[in-house]
């Protein structure tokens, strides 16, 4: 636990904890005040921008413990996030299996292989399309970046949602973990559930909501 909680307290600094337990000074997420929660549309002139940050969302579907569907949304953004969204990509995974846990705060801990870019927009081809995906505890400094009043009201019913997007190995590890995010299903998002504290989260249809955006791979900056 203690890797995990280390990591997350450090997430509005900006500095991630390495699998090995040390930090690492790169920056490489950035708080979610910064991105363009306030709008779903592209602005008249925001295809101009390079990308330099991402957002993963994902609608994952649980049955008997295991992953039955997944659905990967990305979202590129410019250095200033509030500046975006550039585009935004559906993405159907190619495989996603459940692996084991790297870490007992994580309950659910998926390897999903995503297809190569769609030319959808400049940038996406530096997407990562091996990644790890989680669902599990939710922690306070999740909670507190919350910007969706309807998200904070329904806190106490939601998981954490994690991810790894660098060094992912075959067995589920990865160089670094984040919890960026949090997750819950449709009775989750409405605060009308109490989180189970261990493994396997209750059946059903869980949305995974970014809080953190990603650095995107070879922007240059």
């Amino acid at each position: 636990m203690f890797v995990l909680f280390a990591l997350i307290a450090l997430l509005p600094g900006c500095t991630p904890m390495d699998a090995t337990g040390r930090f690492d000074s790169s920056d490489t997420a950035r708080a979610s005040d910064d991105t363009a929660g306030e709008s779903d549309t592209m602005s008249s002139d925001s295809g101009a921008l390079p990308p330099v940050w991402y957002t993963v969302g994902a609608t994952a579907s649980l049955s008997g413990g295991l992953l039955t569907a997944l659905t990967v949304t990305t979202t590129l953004l410019p250095e200033e996030p509030a500046d975006g969204p550039i585009c935004e990509s559906l993405r159907a995974p190619i495989s996603a299996v459940d692996v084991p846990s790297p870490d007992p705060a994580i309950y659910h801990w998926w390897l999903v292989e995503l297809p190569a870019d769609d030319g959808a927009c400049e940038g996406d081809e530096e997407l990562p399309t091996t990644i790890l995906l989680g669902l599990g505890e939710l922690h306070p400094d999740i909670t507190a970046g919350l910007k969706d009043d309807d998200a904070q009201a329904a806190a106490g019913s939601l998981y954490g949602a994690y991810i790894a997007t660098a060094g992912v190995k075959e067995d589920g590890q990865a160089e670094t973990i984040y919890i960026y995010g949090y997750a819950g299903t449709s009775a989750d998002l409405s605060g009308e559930t109490i989180p189970v504290t261990a493994p396997p989260a209750p059946d059903g249809d869980y949305t995974l909501s970014p809080v953190y955006v990603l650095k995107l791979p070879g922007d240059g900056a």
